[in-house]
């Protein structure tokens, strides 16, 4: 049996298409299921921990939505390692999927990849006790997802790089004190870093080409101090995942990384948005089973 945790909205206003699409395909095919959607913010939490007392040895979920209800899915089970998990992507980004080699554009392929496939594990990230799968950091990004969310009448990546080409007109240089596994904290000037499992946010937004879901392994990325006539260039790098040619931008495999400040400052996990003076990243390696295609691109450098 499949517990079906949806967004019916994902990425839109009204009820998704691809949502109604997967619900009809699985009442016609008779698979055996319970649904639970979703009406406000963290319902996702609250179902999965539900689920979690309900059934402490697990079982298969599904879940119909964006990565943001991913995200809410793997902080609601406290029994993470007991569940095998699936995702039919139908939000507005879908990096994860993507990632993955999941369908984003045919429901009911997604869908049976998770029917007739078994599930192979990725790590996690995990910050300040929170898990994530995607994408730890702070900088410019934190202001782009506020307009982000300002945007609504916008769709998919180009929402995204609208937010972010008028976040970087208007931005200030961050400073942070970083301590990458445990070696010496330094102080860094830039406008963006991230703590990366995954490659990509913002439906494709690639600040961290090299990073692989299933290495045991962060990727530490800064993106340093450059002229600010510069940016709209490097701009386009970075969408087009070229950014790591420059030297502006460091980048090295880790397993932990600290930021900290002597002010609070916010911080993005998953599109998450926590506030405080100290973040500490470290790799989940193998945390999470989920169905998604196996290759030499995901699990090879």
């Amino acid at each position: 049996m499949y517990h079906i945790i949806a967004n019916p909205t994902a990425g839109r206003k009204k009820k998704n298409e691809k949502y109604n699409v997967v619900i009809q395909y699985i009442k016609e095919n008779n698979i055996e299921h319970i649904l639970y959607e979703t009406k406000a913010y963290e319902d996702p939490i609250r179902i999965a921990n539900q689920l979690s007392n309900d059934y402490p040895e697990g079982g298969k979920i599904i879940v119909i939505g964006g990565d943001g209800t991913l995200n809410e899915v793997i902080n609601g089970l406290t029994n993470l390692d007991k569940w095998k998990v699936g995702i039919v992507p139908t939000g507005s980004g879908n990096d994860v999927a993507s990632k993955l080699n999941i369908d984003t554009k045919n429901p009911i392929e997604a869908l049976n990849l998770i029917l007739n496939c078994e599930p192979i594990p990725i790590d996690l990230i995990e910050v300040n006790g929170m898990k994530g799968i995607n994408i730890a950091g702070s900088g410019i990004d934190i202001d782009v997802l506020l307009r982000f969310e300002r945007y609504k009448k916008l769709k998919g990546s180009f929402r995204y790089f609208c937010a972010l080409f008028v976040t970087m007109l208007k931005f200030k240089w961050y400073t942070f004190h970083v301590s990458v596994d445990d070696e010496e904290e330094k102080s860094y000037v830039g406008f963006i870093t991230a703590a990366c499992n995954g490659s990509q946010y913002g439906g494709g937004i690639r600040i961290c080409p090299d990073a692989i879901m299933d290495d045991g392994l962060l990727d530490f990325a800064f993106a340093k101090k450059i002229s600010r006539i510069k940016i709209p260039y490097y701009l386009i790098k970075l969408m087009k995942g070229k950014i790591n040619r420059y030297s502006f931008y460091e980048h090295r495999p880790c397993k932990k990384v600290v930021y900290s400040n002597d002010n609070d400052f916010y911080f993005n996990i998953d599109g998450k948005i926590l506030k405080g003076n100290r973040f500490e990243c470290k790799i989940l390696p193998n945390a999470l089973n989920i169905y998604r295609k196996y290759t030499k691109k995901v699990y090879n450098k």
